[in-house]
C-alpha cells in the first residue's frame, strides 16, 4: 500500500509543479505557431500517457495486493486486451507523428519569393551573407578598409539602423603624429549602410 501512495503522489506532485512552476516553453517559433502546437500536442499525450500508466499501476497495486487464501489467476494471453492495447498505442502514437508530418511539409515547401541566406555560427559569434538586387550571394570581405570624398560618402548611405545595433565604433590607431599616436578613436552609431564605398584590404 505504501508503494501505491508513493507513486500516487508522485503523480499529484509532478501534475502541481508543471502548472504552478514558473518555468514555461518558451515559444520555439515566433512566427510559426504550427511547431509550437506541435511541441505542446506532444506534450499533453505523453503527459495524459504518464498519468493513465501510473494510475493503472496504483489500482493494480491496491487491487491485486496480497491476501490470505486467494491465489492470483495465471492467464498468459488475453487477445482483448491485446487489441485494446494495440489501439490506444496507435491512437497515441498517431497523435503525436501527425501533426509533425504536415508542419515538416511546410518547412521543406520553400516559398516562391524565398532569398537564399549564407548564415556561419560559431561560439559567440554569428555572421550572415545575403544576396544582392541579382539575387546572388556576393564575396565576404571581412575587416576591410574603405575611404572617398566626405560629401559624396554620406551622400551614399543607404540606411540607418535602430537602437539594437547602436554600437562604439572606431579604430585603435588614429594615425596622426611622428611616430604615429596609438589612441583609440571612434563614434557611436548604430550600423548603417553604405553604397558605391571604396573597398581595399581586407581578408
Amino acid at each position: 500500500m505504501a508503494i501505491a501512495l508513493g507513486i500516487l503522489l508522485l503523480v499529484v506532485i509532478t501534475v502541481l509543479f508543471h502548472f504552478l512552476s514558473p518555468w514555461w516553453f518558451t515559444p520555439l517559433a515566433a512566427d510559426w505557431s504550427t511547431i509550437d502546437l506541435t511541441v505542446d500536442i506532444t506534450f499533453w499525450v505523453t503527459g495524459f500517457v504518464f498519468i493513465a500508466l501510473n494510475g493503472f499501476l496504483v489500482w493494480a497495486i491496491i487491487k491485486f495486493r496480497h491476501r490470505e487464501g486467494q491465489k492470483a489467476a495465471y492467464e498468459p494471453e488475453s487477445k482483448k486486451l491485446e487489441w485494446w492495447l494495440t489501439i490506444v498505442t496507435s491512437v497515441g502514437v498517431a497523435a503525436m507523428l501527425a501533426p509533425g508530418l504536415f508542419v515538416w511539409g511546410k518547412f521543406v515547401d520553400v516559398p516562391g519569393d524565398a532569398a537564399i541566406v549564407e548564415a556561419v555560427g560559431q561560439q559567440w559569434h554569428w555572421s550572415f551573407r545575403f544576396p544582392g538586387e541579382d539575387g546572388e550571394l556576393g564575396h565576404v570581405v571581412r575587416n576591410p578598409n574603405y575611404r572617398g570624398i566626405s560629401a559624396t560618402f554620406w551622400r551614399n548611405l543607404a540606411a540607418v539602423g535602430d537602437k539594437r545595433g547602436f554600437e562604439v565604433w572606431g579604430t585603435p590607431n588614429c594615425g596622426k603624429g611622428e611616430p604615429n599616436q596609438m589612441i583609440h578613436v571612434g563614434h557611436a552609431s548604430p550600423a548603417c549602410v553604405f553604397r558605391n564605398v571604396e573597398i581595399f584590404g581586407g581578408d
